[in-house]
Parts: structure tokens; sequence; C-alpha cells
């Protein structure tokens, strides 16, 4: 089940949502990647929203789309992750995680912002 929190720095506009990671990669691989694209747009949105960045979460997302291009979308991810949620790793780790084997860094990522829900609903 999802559990939506408002960080403390941030208006009430900027959620992060807690996911269960093994419930993305099922969903993931149930709907052949399609479920992916969705978590990282929402990824993409929460990470804006929460931390005030300044891209947009929908090209981002469609930048995957694109060869080539999306090394550099996932390098540009892998970068505002690191920065935000992602504690334990640096943006060129995350990124070859990207690279070499996806699930590990979607893990990462959620397990990140999974964090910062559970601090946030500690402090509160």
């Amino acid at each position: 089940m999802a559990t939506r929190t408002t960080t403390d720095s941030e208006d009430a506009e900027s959620v992060l949502v807690e996911r269960r990671f093994p419930r993305v990669l099922l969903y993931t691989v149930l709907t052949v990647g399609v479920y992916g694209f969705y978590w990282l747009y929402s990824v993409n949105t929460q990470l804006k929203l929460a931390y005030d960045e300044e891209y947009s979460p929908l090209w981002r997302t469609l930048g995957l789309l694109v060869p080539v291009y999306d090394l550099l979308v996932l390098w540009r991810i892998s970068d505002t992750a690191t920065e935000h949620v992602v504690e334990d790793q640096t943006g060129p780790v995350l990124f070859l995680l990207w690279v070499v084997f996806f699930p590990a860094a979607m893990y990462l990522i959620q397990d990140g912002i999974n964090r910062k829900v559970a601090e946030s609903a500690a402090s509160a």
C-alpha cells in the first residue's frame, strides 16, 4: 500500500510516496516494463515537487525512449536521486546500476524514498 507524506521543508503539494519494492518489480515484470515507466515518471514528479527541481518529469521519462539520449536521462535521474534520496551511493554508481542491472537502481531509489517517508512520519 502506498503511503504519502509531505516533507517538512516544503508546502503541502510536495509528496513522497512509499512503495514496497517487490511489488514495484513484480508489476514492472508483469506489465513488460510499462509500470516501470509509470514508476519512474512518478519518482521524477515526486523529486521535482519535494525538492523544487527544474525539469519536466514527463520529458525526462519520455527521453528514455530515445536511444543514446536515454543514457543522459539516466545520468540526470541518478544525479537527482543521489542528491536527495539515495544516501549510500554516488551518482556514477547509481548510473552504472541503471545500465547494468536496473532493478538494483530502482531498489536504491525506492528505498531512499521510503526512508524519507519514515523519517518524516517519525518527526511528525
